[in-house]
């Protein structure tokens, strides 16, 4: 699933018949909201999958990573009401690796540094800028994704 994650943004940009997705087209929008909750419950990550949707969007950058950030917590929620149902109803014991509370505070706390930081950056650039940059960013993530799915699927 990490491979296929990753790959969308490549393919969006190198395959014409992708290249113009806009996530404001109803048949757009249902598609990206059926492949973002399936790659976030199945791969837990679907980041660049999602930014792929949004590479032709002709809307501001804070539209963009308003949206992208509303996505993305509405994404996390149903995946921990996910899990919490698989983990009682499913599973008859948690696995030995559950996240202490330590773990989870500072997690929240990396994301609140990084929400702060990310507004910053987001004041400084212009909605040209925003888009040159984060193209980059958006590809290389997605070879990150490619890369591990690569590595889990060699491992076993």
């Amino acid at each position: 699933m990490l491979i296929l994650v990753g790959s969308f943004p490549w393919l969006a940009r190198l395959l014409p018949t992708l290249r113009g997705l806009d996530v404001r087209n109803p048949r757009t929008a249902a598609a990206c909201g059926a492949t973002v909750t399936a790659a976030q419950l199945l791969a837990g990550a679907s980041g660049p999958l999602l930014d792929a949707f949004y590479l032709e969007t002709d809307v501001d950058r804070r539209t963009i990573v308003a949206t992208k950030a509303f996505t993305q917590t509405v994404g996390h929620l149903l995946k921990i009401g996910y899990y919490v149902w698989v983990s009682r109803t499913v599973l008859t014991e948690l696995p030995g690796n559950v996240p202490t509370p330590r773990l989870i505070a500072g997690g929240m706390a990396l994301a609140i540094v990084g929400a702060r930081i990310g507004t910053l950056l987001l004041a400084r650039l212009d909605d040209r800028q925003f888009r040159r940059v984060t193209g980059p960013v958006i590809l290389t993530l997605g070879a990150v994704c490619v890369v591990q799915g690569v590595r889990e699927l060699l491992a076993g």
